[in-house]
């Protein structure tokens, strides 16, 4: 077999194309954000204080829940840099300045 052989792309088959599997999502609401976020920050051991789940619930509608679950460990280290045992509103505020979700990159690189 020479060693410079033309490369062909692998096919799909027809089988393979039957077995593909399409999954329909959906987008998270409110509740679902909020259960997700305090799940999350239970794993982390993240302790959350008032008003944070709700400021992070907004930003997860607005933005996406990817973005929101990625801003709990910067805002643990911001809280503890600050040196405070639990993430405060003032930490997810600051991140609002330091972060962009996907979506407002992408439109701020197309200028």
């Amino acid at each position: 077999m020479p060693l410079l052989e033309p490369f062909h792309p692998p096919v799909l088959t027809i089988t393979i194309r039957r077995s593909c599997l399409i999954v329909k999502t959906d987008i998270y609401d409110s509740n679902q954000i909020a259960k997700v976020l305090q799940l999350r920050a239970n794993i982390e051991g993240l302790r959350l204080g008032t008003g944070v789940i709700e400021r992070l619930v907004q930003e997860g509608d607005a933005r996406s829940l990817r973005y929101v679950l990625q801003l709990l460990t910067p805002a643990s280290i911001l809280a503890s840099l600050a040196g405070r045992a639990q993430i405060e509103l003032e930490d997810v505020s600051e991140l609002d300045e330091l972060f962009y979700d996907a979506k407002t990159s992408a439109m701020l690189n197309t200028r």
